[in-house]
């Protein structure tokens, strides 16, 4: 029987891996969470501009348990509103955003933009509703950035050799 001794990678062989690939990782990272904002922006400012806005009212909050595999035990909320739209259909639509505490609550008058070709996707007009996902990308982006502008500005490390 054959015994296999593998051949411990030196630490400096790993540091060298890490220097040379790393900045090049933060660089993908921020070319993508640009591309994200970018197009979550647009998507966005393209459905405030196309939708039509109308009154609603939150009919009630929807319960989100938390997922099982999650380390938070809270609970999260959705709110369910209704609206009528321009041609006088009734919606009632779960907002996608969770939160808790509740950002709204039930009976509350809330403006609804929806758009006409898909009054199913409706959203309330609030900050959150609406610039969440971009906001996040942004935040993940910049974080990204400012590492990648910490790791360009380290000297390499370079090891003392005994005189």
């Amino acid at each position: 029987m054959e015994t296999s001794t593998a051949t411990p990678v030196p630490t400096s062989m790993v540091s060298a891996l890490i220097r040379r690939f790393l900045p090049r990782f933060l660089a993908v990272g921020i070319c993508m969470g640009v591309f994200m904002v970018t197009a979550s922006t647009w998507h966005t400012l393209h459905f405030i501009h196309k939708a039509a806005s109308v009154p609603g009212k939150v009919i009630r909050l929807q319960k989100v348990s938390p997922n099982s595999s999650d380390d938070t035990p809270t609970t999260t909320y959705k709110a369910v509103f209704q609206f009528k739209t321009a041609d006088g259909n009734d919606y009632t639509v779960t907002s996608q955003l969770n939160a808790y505490p509740p950002t709204h609550k039930p009976g509350e008058a809330v403006t609804v933009l929806y758009a006409p070709a898909h009054p199913e996707a409706a959203r309330i007009k609030s900050f959150w509703e609406l610039w969440f996902f971009t906001t996040v990308a942004t935040a993940i982006t910049l974080v990204f950035l400012a590492f990648r502008i910490y790791v360009g500005r380290r000297k390499p490390h370079t090891p003392s050799t005994p005189a």
